[in-house]
């Protein structure tokens, strides 16, 4: 059987009216806080570790790795936040106006390219993280993302630093 989608299917906006009712500053805003929240957990996990025997250690690493990828993601958004209007403003600059605004895009790209490093190894060892399902007991739709996906924006970004920004080489990768 084919899941039909009762809703608009999940896509990219290429502009921050999905924050509506809020501005965009409002709700990077609350994205931070999710992130800190969400920070501030990973550490009481990892204040837990020396006490957990073999399987609670586990079952804590695997609830670490979620709960950082949920972190990650959050970030992924604030960056989108602050991208997408520098972006529009670094594109309609004229070409003696565009140095600081490329730094500062670049000082988001590669923000957002440590963030998804740090994502993909979560990703790569939890196979819950990243997939959906319909709720519905209908087959999984696939995943918000996969490992495959993430390497994907790894090298987007890459190649936003390296050619289209010109701040980067891959010789600088961690």
């Amino acid at each position: 059987p084919r899941a039909i989608p009762r809703h608009q299917p999940r896509s990219w906006t290429n502009n921050l009216q999905w924050t509506a009712p809020w501005t965009p500053t409002q709700a990077a805003e609350c994205f931070a806080r999710l992130e800190a929240e969400f920070a501030a957990g990973i550490e009481e996990l990892q204040q837990a570790l020396p006490w957990a025997d073999a399987t609670g250690r586990e079952e804590l690493l695997r609830e670490m790795g979620l709960a950082e990828t949920i972190r990650c993601s959050a970030h992924n958004v604030r960056n989108l936040i602050a991208w997408i209007p520098l972006r529009d403003a670094y594109l309609a600059a004229p070409a003696d106006q565009r140095q600081s605004l490329r730094q500062q895009l670049v000082a988001i790209a590669q923000d957002e390219l440590a963030n998804a490093r740090s994502a993909i190894r979560w990703v790569e060892a939890d196979s819950r993280i990243g997939a959906t399902s319909s709720g519905d007991s209908l087959p999984e739709r696939g995943g918000l993302f996969t490992p495959a996906m993430i390497s994907a924006k790894i090298g987007i970004l890459e190649d936003v630093l390296e050619r289209q920004l010109s701040a980067y080489s891959p010789s600088q990768a961690p």
